[in-house]
């Protein structure tokens, strides 16, 4: 995993690359996307707010 991405697309691609053998593979897939998705959301509107 390289170590600029954030840790929720760390997460969203250990999950991704692992589904094959983790139960309930594809509901941790779609957990982890949306937490990654929230993530760097959340850091846009920090980044827009601090240009203001």
């Amino acid at each position: 995993m390289q170590s600029d991405d954030p840790i929720a697309a760390q997460v969203w691609k250990f999950f991704t690359r692992t589904k094959q053998n983790l139960p309930n593979q594809q509901r941790m897939e779609n957990l982890t996307w949306r937490m990654m998705a929230l993530s760097m959301r959340k850091k846009q509107q920090e980044q827009r707010s601090r240009e203001k």
